[in-house]
């Protein structure tokens, strides 16, 4: 029995000891693990984020230089464009400038097959900080008192890199860019200002075209025709501010009165009409903003009477062809997100009808359209 309860508290002992050697390996690994030179890179970037929260920026200099000390040819602590935001901060002018002088095809290529950090917010962090205090950024450039090409290049380069794309600030970049060249010739600094900072961008162009969908009503003194409701299209042909406008409707239409027809027998008030007027106008947009675009126009038009002269040919004698000399105004709502070029065109239009005779009529046309105009972009250089 004693032998027996012996053997058991070996085996217990055993065990006790294989599970102890077991998760001391784990611990073993676990530590390792956590001092691999990825997870201190990780842990690194966390802490230099929080000192530059802190606004912190000699302990941030700190972190940077221990993290650099792990960048070599196999891991990235610090992106390039990281470096560059911190070292601006850190007012470490010599090794700013020192790295853009170096910063060639060969630099960038040089990054292509080494291990990058997890995404963090490290980046956003550091861009957002620079928008909001370029001003103190380039008080620091300025108080650095450095060589006058050194001073030149690093204010076009913070102003890029904290610049937003767009055409405007392409144009403004180039602009720099070329009077930087101009004045520094052969500068070290010119593969980076011609391959990074000036690049061609794109405008919109002069010409544009669009379409969008009519709901019409208007009215008529020289017609039996009273239009109650119509849908069409229209077509915007653009260059610069000239808008040329062009359409189509079909309205549901009654007479208003009963009318005597030539061989007797009349065709009595609230009888179906098709009225189908079609127009093509040139306008100019005196006010073309963000929000809104107004545009006067004149031009000529037609509408095409239908009386149904299938059930009713005796009401053919009735149906009129009139040709108008036209003129109004577009009112334009611009509307963004998803539909970035459509707006909301509230249209009206006064035509004449026998301009300069006696039986003069004039008509009236009203629509609201959901509309879009497209314009094309160029590449400017």
């Amino acid at each position: 029995m004693i032998k027996k309860r012996e053997a058991m508290n070996r085996h217990i002992i055993l065990i006790a000891l294989l599970f102890a050697t077991v998760f001391s390996g784990f611990a073993q690994i676990e530590d390792e693990i956590q001092q691999s030179k990825k997870q201190k890179i990780e842990k690194g970037r966390v802490y230099l984020l929080e000192k530059f929260i802190d606004r912190d920026y000699q302990k941030v200099k700190e972190i940077k230089d221990y993290l650099m000390e792990m960048d070599g040819e196999d891991y990235v602590a610090l992106t390039p464009f990281e470096q560059w935001h911190i070292l601006q901060w850190t007012k470490e002018y010599d090794v700013l400038v020192e790295n853009l002088r170096h910063a060639d095809s060969s630099y960038f290529t040089s990054f292509n097959n080494k291990v990058f950090p997890e995404k963090d917010d490290l980046m956003r962090r550091l861009y957002l900080r620079g928008v909001e205090d370029k001003h103190l950024l380039k008080y620091n450039l300025d108080e650095a008192q450095l060589a006058a090409e050194d001073n030149a290049f690093l204010t076009l380069f913070l102003d890029w890199l904290v610049g937003s794309e767009s055409s405007d600030n392409q144009k403004n970049w180039n602009i720099e860019a070329d009077k930087f060249l101009a004045d520094y010739p052969n500068s070290d600094y010119e593969w980076f200002v011609t391959h990074w900072i000036r690049k061609p961008y794109e405008v919109e162009s002069d010409w544009g075209w669009g379409m969008g969908f009519d709901l019409c009503s208007g009215l008529s003194s020289g017609s039996l025709a009273k239009p109650v409701f119509g849908i069409g299209l229209n077509f915007d042909i653009a260059y610069k501010r000239l808008l040329l406008l062009l359409g189509y409707d079909i309205m549901a239409a009654n007479t208003r009165i009963d009318q005597p027809l030539t061989e007797g027998g009349v065709c009595p008030s609230r009888t179906h009409v098709n009225w189908m007027p079609m127009y093509a106008n040139l306008g100019y947009s005196i006010i073309d903003n963000h929000s809104i675009r107004v545009t006067p126009f004149i031009g000529v038009g037609g509408i095409i009477e239908t009386y149904g002269t299938q059930k009713h040919p005796e009401y053919e004698e009735l149906e009129k062809n009139l040709f108008l000399y036209q003129g109004g105004l577009a009112f334009d709502i611009k509307t963004h997100g998803s539909f970035e070029n459509g707006f909301i065109r509230i249209k009206y239009t006064c035509g004449i009808h026998g301009l300069g005779k006696e039986n003069a009529s004039m008509v009236h046309l009203f629509s609201v359209s959901a509309s879009g105009l497209i314009r094309g972009a160029k590449r400017v250089y």
